[in-house]
């Protein structure tokens, strides 16, 4: 046989082959679930130092700068916290505001989105009203996608309480189930826990601070938070948060706590390695006193009175 018929029988085969062997068609791919509604009511303020504005002119009043607001919520019967940190450029309390809106789940996972707000002054009631974008989330949340909307009004001035309903289109969110585990994060885990002792409070603040965790310190200090010192210094929440006293280490002594149903007061010896604004502090015992308050889904910092002497 010549190598042209070889050739041709191989051919040939092949063919054959193709023929008889049956072809398994692709399937189709399931489709992408459909996106769900989620509506999320809360409302928010601001404490003192969160509102850092300028105002300027007189026809219009131009007041412009940042504003932090800190409250909580409902998301489908779900306890949320949540924050909102931007932006002003208001002309006569009206304008634009544009920054970012955070809730946190009951498990500590967060989704954060961006919001392009129009402010509107009126006659006794300043109305707000936001397109929203997600920017993205954390843990369970760190998939999810969509878009919507959120409206809202207040009867005072800016940074009062303001009531707002935020409606949304998601892809991606876990079940109900997920958002109210308790969190992987040992200490977040303690800052959810209404059980919680303030001597397991306390320290789970303490190893925020020698961790410098703004993110997790700026959720934990309540809006109102102020902390007075032995020396005659004291600070709000953004003073505080800017300048973040140096803690190298502490130890807990002598706790007593006084407890309700809406917080716990706690009275300590602490014994810690501590530098405020390069001010080196004792590093005795010395008694502190602090306050949490409970928040519907997590423990909030509201006071701190530290009795630390300067080392000079």
């Amino acid at each position: 046989m010549t190598a042209r018929s070889l050739r041709r029988v191989a051919l040939l085969a092949a063919a054959l082959l193709v023929t008889i062997i049956p072809v398994t068609p692709a399937r189709a791919q399931d489709p992408a679930p459909a996106p769900v509604p989620l509506v999320i009511d809360f409302s928010a303020s601001s404490g003192d130092g969160d509102v850092r504005t300028s105002t300027v002119g007189t026809a219009p009043e131009i007041r412009y700068g940042t504003a932090w607001l800190y409250g909580s919520g409902t998301a489908d019967g779900i306890p949320v916290d949540a924050m909102i940190a931007g932006a002003l450029l208001y002309h006569d309390g009206s304008g634009p505001y544009t920054g970012t809106l955070t809730f946190t789940w009951p498990n500590g996972d967060l989704l954060a989105l961006e919001l392009d707000v129009i402010t509107r002054a009126g006659a006794g009631q300043t109305t707000v009203a936001a397109a929203l974008s997600v920017l993205g989330g954390t843990g369970s949340l760190a998939a999810v996608t969509g878009a919507g909307t959120m409206d809202g009004y207040r009867d005072g001035g800016l940074g009062t309480i303001t009531r707002y309903r935020v409606e949304l289109l998601l892809s991606g969110m876990p079940e109900a189930d997920v958002l109210m585990a308790a969190p992987a994060d040992p200490i977040a885990r303690t800052f959810a826990d209404p059980a919680a002792t303030g001597e397991e409070l306390f320290r789970a603040y303490g190893d925020l601070m020698i961790a410098k965790d703004l993110v997790a310190l700026d959720a934990l200090l309540d809006p109102a938070f102020m902390i007075a010192r032995a020396d005659g210094s004291f600070a709000v929440k953004a003073d505080y948060l800017a300048r973040l006293p140096d803690v190298r280490s502490f130890g807990l002594s002598e706790v007593t706590e006084s407890r309700s149903s809406g917080g716990v007061t706690v009275r300590l010896l602490v014994q810690a390695d501590l530098t405020v604004d390069g001010k080196r502090f004792l590093a005795d015992p010395v008694p502190q006193l602090v306050t949490f308050r409970w928040e519907g889904i997590r423990w909030r910092l509201v006071s701190q009175a530290n009795f630390s002497r300067p080392a000079s």
